[in-house]
């Protein structure tokens, strides 16, 4: 507890888990004109963080309202730190205010103590599962809106894990984006302009998938798979997309109907990530990494008809 001459607050627990709560307290002696306490949350990045007031438990605690008069005040809160909270040290700014006229313009702080809290990684499973997947699939640690939207999803909409990515993200914007670039590219990642730009078109319908692609062949990075032939691209395709996996006669008969159709590079390659197999292809390769071909066939033939679920190849696989 950090005390002065009139103002106390402490918080409790000091180290507390994602998922579970705390309480903060501020207690105020002497005279008071409309006088009110407050809290603010900041977390590890500084950015000011909306925890939920336990719903539980609020009413009991809520705060006192505006204090009038002489004696002794308290105010006691209840939160809850929600799942996908970041982790690290928070702030929390436990604070008196006075407004003397009662107007809010002439509010100021006259009792101010700053309290540390540390939040710890949650031991919800679906946290883990999604910190996971964020890693394995779009390859880049979650950020919080997207984490909390999807934690949501699932706690609130009973979304399984097999459903969050094979509707959720293997065909989201960002992982088409990011992994049509590296293949054609050879490995590189677009810009946060273009990267933005392209993700924004597509969201709001404004293009096509396959049109962004014939927009990126046009870019440096492409330059050399604009240039190949169709059964070079199919080549770099099996190496890439399908990391070395699929057999060859499937990329000529592949290769065979993109010439009778007479498809652009930039469609072949957007039809390969719609295409319900290939996804099932493409999600099997970043979630069972540890198979060798043999072994990686035999489930993906039963996962494509149906013999066994994702939920199922998850809980095999420990996510």
């Amino acid at each position: 507890m950090k005390t002065n001459s009139q103002f106390q607050a402490s918080i409790k627990p000091t180290t507390v888990t994602a998922g579970h709560k705390i309480v903060t307290t501020a207690s105020f002696r002497g005279v008071a004109k409309n006088a009110f306490f407050d809290n603010m949350i900041v977390d590890p990045n500084g950015n000011v963080f909306a925890w939920n007031p336990d719903p539980d438990t609020w009413n009991l605690y809520k705060d006192t309202g505006t204090l009038q008069g002489e004696g002794r005040f308290e105010s006691r809160w209840t939160w809850f730190v929600p799942p996908w909270a970041p982790l690290g040290e928070y702030r929390i700014f436990v604070r008196l205010y006075e407004d003397p006229n009662g107007t809010l313009l002439g509010r100021r702080s006259v009792h101010e103590e700053v309290l540390n809290i540390q939040v710890l990684e949650s031991d919800d499973s679906k946290v883990h599962f999604l910190r996971r997947i964020y890693s394995d699939i779009l390859e880049r640690e979650p950020d919080i809106p997207g984490l909390a939207d999807w934690y949501n999803a699932m706690q609130k909409l009973g979304l399984s894990k097999g459903t969050v990515i094979e509707r959720g993200f293997i065909i989201s914007p960002e992982f088409l984006i990011i992994q049509g670039y590296k293949i054609l590219s050879g490995g590189a990642r677009p810009n946060q302009e273009n990267y933005d730009r392209w993700y924004s078109e597509i969201l709001n319908g404004q293009r096509s998938l396959n049109s962004v692609f014939e927009e990126m062949l046009s870019m440096p990075d492409c330059r050399t798979t604009a240039e190949y032939t169709l059964k070079e691209f199919y080549g770099l395709i099996k190496s890439t997309f399908f990391e070395g996996r699929l057999k060859d006669s499937k990329i000529e008969d592949l290769l065979q109907q993109a010439k009778e159709s007479e498809k652009t590079k930039g469609v072949i390659l957007s039809e390969m990530f719609a295409n319900p197999i290939f996804q099932k292809f493409q999600i099997l390769l970043r979630l069972c990494k540890e198979l060798d071909r043999a072994e990686f066939f035999r489930l993906l033939k039963r996962y494509q008809q149906g013999e066994i679920s994702l939920d199922q190849i998850l809980e095999d696989h420990k996510y």
